[in-house]
């Protein structure tokens, strides 16, 4: 049985304490850890209730040595998550991404490329350019409908 348990460290990595689990009980994979331009660190974690599947985003202020409550992130198996750390419009937006299979309880369709802005701002257009350079145009016309939160 997985759970999110974590640790942290106040002295560079000479010792370490591990307070337990983030959410006692509850099934956790595919972790994913980012942080922002601000420290902040985000925790992505997949969970799976009778054969649902979704992620959670938990949030660090304080090196790790505490994690808010999370926030439901839709997602599904085999997330990942990104911050945006340059100087642009989009610097500090988190990105997620998941697979199409095993997904989150109304996602199927919803999110054509399972692809979320974890931030209020549009996607800035030098995103947009470059991923028009790397990706298809098909997923350009999907991340261009894509549901911001």
């Amino acid at each position: 049985f997985r759970q999110a348990g974590w640790g942290y460290t106040a002295n560079g990595g000479l010792s370490w304490t591990f307070p337990g689990v983030i959410e006692p009980g509850i099934f956790r994979s595919d972790p994913v850890l980012a942080a922002n331009t601000q420290g902040a660190f985000f925790y992505n974690s997949l969970t799976a209730n009778n054969g649902d599947f979704w992620c959670n985003v938990f949030k660090s202020i304080d090196g790790g040595a505490s994690w808010d409550g999370g926030v439901y992130a839709y997602g599904g198996d085999k997330q990942w998550m990104a911050v945006d750390l340059t100087n642009g419009i989009g610097r500090d937006n988190m990105y997620a991404y998941w697979t199409s299979y095993y997904t989150c309880p109304g996602c199927a369709g919803h999110f054509p490329v399972f692809l979320i802005v974890l931030a209020a701002i549009p996607v800035s257009h030098s995103l947009v350019r470059w991923l028009e350079d790397s990706i298809s145009a098909a997923f350009i016309d999907k991340l261009r409908s894509v549901r911001r939160f």
